[in-house]
């Protein structure tokens, strides 16, 4: 569940939320002002749990959906900082030769015994890294760990709301009014709400200026004097497959690395990556944020208005 990581800072401030609502709740049952103080709390501290949970998964499964049939650029994108790994010799260690050029092995194989085994423990370790690389089995991944929380919270929400609303419609019917426990839960989901469509609609002007102003990405991380040295090794083993003894699929494994790490740089480089990235991871917040604060706020101005009493005859 990677994707789902940016929910602790949400639980957090669930958790705040709670100790809140409970005090709140507290102070209800101590002044006598309302019968099911404790239960309504109940109701509204679950409601509100299962709604973060609930709102930070359906974000996830949106970036997802986004990533996946939308902005599909951003996928690649989102691998720009996981490089394959690169194959490194050692040059002459006992003379403190750093090596500046590949191997050309023109009369004899230049590989050290350290070349060899570095060789070696390369192709593990490259395996291991197209094995992580996967996006199909990644998103998968990421998939089946939000939509499972999803699928656990949303049903909890629907229910313990829908205990709360009665229990509030009991408690409406005797003080013509919402208690304060109910007014701070949807006063504070609306806030929250706001602030997700907020700041996704900054993001997501931020990004739209970014591309107006043709900015490139500013996490650009490799050089052409970084290419080309790190492509040495792997030049070498094509240059001295022969007098060395590598094998055709040696070869074959080094010059899918070389295709590998060119698309790679390259991805660390694109702009139509960058935005893709960033409209996916953005807009979710305006989908889910805005109708979150509008329908809360809504609810609870409806609630607060205060009838008008009928006119004396």
């Amino acid at each position: 569940m990677e994707n789902l990581n940016f929910l602790a800072p949400l639980l957090m401030i669930a958790g705040v939320a709670v100790i809140i609502l409970a005090i709140i709740a507290v102070v209800q049952d101590m002044k006598q002002e309302r019968k099911y103080g404790y239960r309504q709390a109940f109701f509204t501290i679950v409601a509100l749990v299962m709604l973060v949970m609930a709102v930070g998964s359906g974000v996830s499964l949106l970036v997802l959906g986004l990533k996946q049939g939308v902005f599909t650029n951003a996928k690649t994108y989102n691998s720009r900082m996981n490089t394959p790994p690169t194959p490194f010799l050692t040059g002459d260690m006992e003379k403190s030769v750093v090596l500046v050029a590949p191997y050309t092995c023109e009369s004899n194989c230049q590989f050290t015994t350290a070349d060899k085994q570095n060789f070696t423990s390369w192709k593990t370790e490259y395996q291991y890294w197209k094995d992580s690389a996967n996006t199909t089995q990644q998103f998968r991944r990421d998939l089946a760990g939000a939509l499972a929380l999803f699928l656990v919270s949303l049903p909890l929400y629907l229910l313990f709301t829908r205990w709360m609303n009665r229990g509030a419609k009991e408690e409406t019917q005797q003080h013509l009014r919402p208690s304060p426990l109910r007014s701070v839960y949807y006063y504070g989901v609306a806030f929250g709400g706001l602030v997700m469509a907020v700041v996704g609609g900054a993001m997501l002007l931020n990004t739209v200026l970014k591309v107006a102003l043709k900015t490139t990405p500013s996490n650009s991380i490799s050089s052409p004097q970084m290419a080309t040295a790190s492509t040495l090794a792997a030049d070498s083993v094509i240059a001295c497959a022969d007098k060395c003894g590598f094998t055709a699929d040696d070869v074959a494994l080094v010059n899918e690395w070389k295709t590998q790490y060119a698309t790679s740089i390259a991805a660390q480089k694109s702009t139509s990556g960058s935005t893709a990235n960033d409209l996916a991871n953005t807009i979710p917040y305006v989908i889910i944020g805005f109708p979150l604060f509008w329908y809360h706020f809504s609810r609870i101005r409806k609630e607060t208005v205060t009838p008008t009493p009928a006119p004396i005859a």
